[in-house]
């Protein structure tokens, strides 16, 4: 299946089943998808590789990761605008239709080095509340995390927030010459007590 981006260069970080069964997601730098404009995030369907035309999600620029939680579709990188509006690195899609979920609304923000921020990794809890995720940043919603953040996505505001977990572990540089993120691997156990990202943490 020939998916097609700039200058050749095709991320396809996870694949993740839809709920019906039928169809999977694919999201990366492409631009196309079977000589079909597809920008950068795809439903296909799996018995044929097909496109299916009621899922419309547009977005700008890289998608590192993504995760199906319930009815989210999260997608994290270094994006800007997601079906035509601005965003910052983090959204949530409806994953029948693409359409953005306004009610995620937690900006990713700060980068830790002269480059912009972005979220390199997610991992999603098996009972579908928490999602974690890491990168170069240093700010998530209006609230201080260094490289790592949880967030709770059945908050009882009804509205995903920042987890009031956090740690200062990732606060310093890896080296005086990399400013960048280094964490590389994230998890959450199958209990959904532990992330993990080079040590483990309890959530609660």
């Amino acid at each position: 299946m020939p998916f097609v981006g700039p200058e050749e260069q095709v991320l396809v970080p996870s694949l993740p089943d839809a709920a019906d069964g039928e169809s999977l997601y694919a999201a990366g730098w492409f631009t196309s998808v079977n000589g079909t404009t597809a920008n950068r995030v795809v439903k296909l369907d799996v018995a044929d590789g097909s496109i299916d035309p009621t899922f419309t999600a547009s977005v700008d620029y890289i998608v590192k990761d993504m995760k199906l939680v319930g009815d989210r579709l999260v997608l994290a990188g270094k994006v800007n605008r997601v079906n035509g509006q601005p965003v910052s690195k983090l959204v949530s899609l409806d994953p029948d239709t693409g359409a953005t979920q306004t009610d995620f609304n937690l900006p990713v923000t700060e980068s830790r080095d002269e480059y912009a921020p972005y979220v390199a990794e997610l991992a999603a809890s098996p009972d579908g509340r928490w999602l974690a995720l890491s990168g170069s940043f240093e700010k998530v919603g209006t609230l201080t995390r260094n490289q790592l953040a949880v967030i709770d996505l059945e908050d009882p505001s009804g509205r995903p927030r920042v987890a009031n977990w956090a740690t200062d572990a990732f606060a310093g540089d890896c080296f005086d010459v990399y400013d960048d993120t280094y964490i590389h691997g994230l998890a959450i156990d199958p209990t959904s007590a532990l992330c993990l990202a080079n040590f483990a943490a309890r959530l609660e």
